[in-house]
């Protein structure tokens, strides 16, 4: 096999265990970086087309590229491996989005009345309204 051959191919494994995670439909944008071309460290976005969510996973530095690559590699395989084991339903309940509470604006004001009034209180202050 060709040296060429092997990042194509963990590439390709990458993305297979970053769908297995995170959700089959889904698209990631795989990155390396580094600030002084000795020290690298991989990170994984999803990638939504016209912009990056934040990141999903990410490896310590790591002491040259083909290192930080095989990290990333070998965390989502384990990953990977425990999504596998996963039942449906909890496949389902990791990946769910709880429901955001409904904002009460006059709950709200409420509340910062009576910080307001606590303040006001410790301190003798009196606010203004």
């Amino acid at each position: 096999m060709s040296s060429a051959a092997r990042p194509i191919e963990r590439g390709c494994r990458i993305d297979a265990n970053c769908k297995k995670v995170w959700g089959a439909n889904k698209e990631f944008d795989l990155s390396i970086e580094t600030d002084d071309y000795e020290h690298y460290a991989c990170y994984v976005k999803e990638d939504f087309g016209d912009s990056f969510s934040g990141v999903l996973i990410m490896t310590a530095l790591h002491y040259g590229e083909e290192r930080a690559w095989q990290e990333l590699d070998k965390m989502l395989a384990a990953m990977a491996r425990e999504a596998d084991a996963l039942t449906d339903e909890e496949r389902a309940m990791r990946h769910a989005q709880p429901a955001p509470e409904p904002f009460d604006l006059n709950k709200a004001i409420e509340q910062v009345r009576k910080i307001d009034e606590s303040i006001a209180k410790s301190s003798g202050a009196k606010r203004a309204w």
